[in-house]
């Protein structure tokens, strides 16, 4: 399984080219999934000039959080 983890965008004169990273998997991390942010605008508000002030959260209630996890190294493939 492959995972693209960032993808950028080289622009040139004349296009645009994506460069993409990925790796190689054999197990997705489930504690990467669990964690899930909420936008603070949508698509319309950010397209009319609208602005609000970034959700933001304790990194400790995501440090709770990642702690239900198996490790990787033990959980099963």
């Amino acid at each position: 399984m492959e995972v693209e983890i960032d993808r950028l965008l080289k622009a040139t004169p004349n296009n645009i080219t994506p460069i993409i990273f990925s790796m190689v998997k054999s197990q997705f991390a489930d504690d990467f999934s669990q964690i899930l942010f909420q936008p603070y605008l949508s698509s319309k508000e950010w397209l009319s000039g609208e602005n609000n002030v970034p959700i933001s959260m304790s990194l400790n209630q995501i440090d709770n959080q990642v702690q239900d996890f198996d490790d990787l190294s033990v959980s099963s493939p």
